[in-house]
């Protein structure tokens, strides 16, 4: 009973980091919407923490079958798989330093395509008279440097605990299925 709460507190906490970056990083958003993929990962992360609150509710509650949490686990962690590749395929080849030297060169408003995207810059606006106003430029050019490279560093973060959440999605279902066989095959909930 122990390593299944274990598991489960785990699979929780890695949840509720990836919810919170997720959060933060749509309220980053100053122009348009907020990416998908920010708004996917936040779905992801509310549905890890709520399967883990079904786990560690499932294992008191005999009318929760293992079937049912394992279920609840292979979907919450194909959701979670998801977010980390769109993450991934977001922020490809991004080295959150080698941005911040473009940044510091004072050509923000001419970043590359992989860096101009606006998972980190909090969307483009309207043109201003000296260049493509974005979401980081509310800050001013002496603190975009900091901010760019905060954000960066969240939103790879974020990456990392979305696939950590994945794999105790995953420790979570194959500890259900051990369960299950130590049973001979009965579904019961005492994981």
């Amino acid at each position: 009973m122990i390593l299944p709460l274990v598991s489960r507190t785990v699979q929780g906490l890695f949840a509720a980091v990836v919810l919170g970056l997720s959060i933060v990083a749509i309220r980053w958003q100053v122009y348009g919407k907020a990416p998908a993929q920010s708004g996917f990962a936040s779905f992801a992360g509310a549905l890890g923490c709520l399967a883990a609150a079904i786990g560690i509710a499932g294992i008191w509650i005999t009318a929760l079958s293992t079937l049912i949490l394992a279920i609840i686990d292979g979907v919450t962690g194909v959701c979670l798989l998801i977010a980390g590749i769109t993450y991934v395929v977001a922020l490809r080849g991004l080295d959150c330093g080698e941005a911040a030297h473009i940044l510091d060169d004072k050509q923000w408003k001419w970043l590359p395509a992989a860096i101009n995207h606006p998972l980190l810059t909090g969307g483009s606006g309207p043109k201003s008279d000296d260049g493509y106003a974005m979401g980081l430029s509310s800050y001013g050019e002496d603190k975009i440097n900091g901010v760019f490279t905060d954000r960066c560093h969240k939103a790879k973060a974020n990456m990392v605990f979305m696939f950590l959440a994945f794999a105790s999605c995953v420790a979570a279902a194959v500890l259900i299925w051990v369960h299950r066989r130590r049973n001979g095959g009965r579904m019961s909930s005492r994981v």
